[in-house]
């Protein structure tokens, strides 16, 4: 990881995510990849239809600019899933 940004914060239970914020971030560190991150508190880290929908949205914002999505890691405590292991990416 060469820089962690904060580009979102949520409630306990929702989480904006603006793709436009995740484009504009990664063009101004000049990204090649990004690997989003989150967290589902007092949940597990399953991801949810919304999470695997706002990947994909994330994904095809940054695909014109030839910044790929490397992962997706969603915590939960001490577990996480990672979205590229599972096949959701």
């Amino acid at each position: 990881m060469i820089y962690p940004a904060l580009v979102h914060e949520g409630t306990i239970d929702q989480a904006p995510v603006y793709p436009r914020v995740i484009v504009e971030t990664a063009l101004r560190h000049k990204a090649h990849s990004v690997i989003l991150a989150h967290n589902h508190p007092g949940g597990s880290p399953s991801p949810s239809p919304q999470d695997i929908e706002v990947t994909k949205r994330i994904r095809v914002a940054l695909e014109p600019i030839s910044i790929s999505v490397i992962d997706h890691i969603i915590a939960a405590g001490e577990a996480y899933v990672s979205c590229a292991e599972k096949g959701l990416l």
